[in-house]
């Protein structure tokens, strides 16, 4: 269970297969018992929402909210800026996946320094 990095957009394609997704809102982040991950953002967490003692093990996450969509052959799922998303394979299967940065997030990759992705996004 994590959020992308570096204020990034992500989108998954999913080519072969059925994927299950269980994604939280930002506001939710303090309720999914965050630990640092990358780039020092509190954007990675032990919780697993599939577990079926999540609550007792979590105390918080009965606060939050999850949104849970199946992805099927041939769809794909955006998680906006800052959405928790957790994924798991029902099938035998191959997802595309890709982050990507928009007018309102352009910001978040300046400060990554990257002039090439910089580029990319104008």
């Amino acid at each position: 269970l994590h959020y992308d990095n570096g204020g990034a957009h992500a989108w998954l394609s999913q080519v072969r297969g059925r994927k299950m997704f269980v994604c939280f809102p930002p506001s939710d982040g303090d309720h999914l018992h965050p630990f640092e991950g990358d780039e020092g953002l509190l954007n990675s967490s032990w919780l697993d929402p599939l577990d079926p003692e999540a609550d007792q093990k979590w105390p918080d996450y009965v606060k939050a909210t999850p949104y849970v969509a199946v992805v099927e052959e041939g769809e794909t799922i955006v998680a906006p800026k800052g959405w928790w998303h957790y994924a798991v394979a029902l099938d035998t299967s191959v997802t595309i996946m890709r982050n990507f940065y928009s007018k309102g997030t352009r910001q978040e990759l300046t400060k990554r320094k990257d002039e090439v992705l910089e580029n990319a996004v104008a």
